[in-house]
């Protein structure tokens, strides 16, 4: 009778166990099925007539896995910097960007307004979370490298909020990128999901559900999760400058974010933190020339990393990017 009894108790805790171990799985596959399989379309699309921008053509470029990638240039006609631009997860489109396209023309820097896959007029049907499009990024760099107005030219990666997240994805992978400008990134896919659960969640729930985020967005995408994010592939700078941007409040994507990757990052990287509640950072993002301290921080910050490059060219010591805090 005892046998019995101690059976039926420990089938009755098994059951439950793998039933609790299904519900922890299926709520990430459910709510990432319903946030990222889906293409954006957006109401919104800037145009370079709005900018005063006379010269701009649109680029499709093959990544390695066969997608086709829209890219809007804006080209110097003696570039001194390539600038590859990146976007949100479901907005806006990148073509925000075509107000910092003509600040960084006027200093005759080259911009590459890149909408990822899954994005605008880009193959794809899902959005990656920033575990993929590294490789949309890699069609744009081997694009530039391939040009001979770019040879030995810097190129730059700058990414806001998911564009943040594939910018640092990005120059964690890819030798071809000399720097890299993040604002707003997430430090984590199951960072973010979490945090955004642990407001209506008990922590302890939290806490199981975080392997669970991983193990569906391996199988999702094919990557290994754990490395695929910014907290990790940011330790991959190998010297190369970089400026991370945050504002302490805000509610999009919590500072904590900021602080995981930043506690991560190597010594010399530079940071720009504002107070508030502001995700794209900028008084105006579509408008950055509204926001002056802004600019200065961004075309300083590339300013140093074109004489860095070029002193480095021409066999002159290093120069030190860092910005004392």
């Amino acid at each position: 009778m005892k046998s019995k009894f101690k059976k039926g108790v420990l089938r009755f805790v098994i059951i439950n166990v793998v039933i609790f171990t299904i519900v922890l799985a299926v709520i990430p596959a459910f709510i990432m099925k319903k946030m990222l399989n889906e293409k954006v379309v957006y109401t919104k699309v800037w145009t370079p007539e709005e900018y005063g921008v006379e010269k701009a053509d649109t680029l499709y470029l093959k990544s390695s896995d066969d997608y086709t990638v829209e890219v809007f240039s804006v080209e110097a006609d003696n570039p001194k910097c390539a600038i590859i631009c990146l976007t949100g997860m479901h907005n806006p489109s990148v073509s925000i960007y075509y107000g910092h396209a003509k600040m960084f023309f006027d200093k005759s820097y080259s911009s590459f307004l890149t909408e990822v896959r899954g994005h605008g007029g880009s193959d794809g049907y899902r959005i990656c979370a920033g575990y993929q499009e590294w490789r949309d990024v890699e069609a744009v760099t081997n694009y530039i490298k391939s040009q001979p107005q770019y040879r030995d030219v810097p190129i730059v990666v700058m990414g806001i909020s998911m564009g943040g997240v594939v910018a640092i994805n990005s120059i964690g992978q890819n030798d071809d990128i000399d720097a890299l400008i993040s604002i707003s990134a997430y430090s984590s896919w199951e960072d973010i999901f979490c945090d955004n659960m642990a407001n209506s969640a008990p922590s302890f729930l939290v806490s199981m559900e975080r392997p669970f985020v991983n193990l569906v967005s391996m199988f999702k995408y094919g990557v290994n999760s754990w490395t695929v994010r910014p907290k990790t592939l940011i330790k991959e700078l190998d010297g190369r400058p970089a400026l991370m941007m945050h504002t302490k409040e805000d509610s999009q994507v919590g500072y904590s974010n900021f602080e995981r990757i930043i506690n991560n990052a190597p010594k010399g990287v530079e940071t720009y933190v504002r107070d508030g509640n502001k995700h794209f950072f900028a008084t105006d993002f579509a408008n950055p020339q509204c926001d002056t301290v802004y600019c200065d921080r961004v075309n300083g910050f590339i300013n140093r990393v074109v004489t860095g490059h070029t002193m480095n060219y021409i066999g002159l010591s290093h120069i030190n990017t860092t910005i004392p805090q």
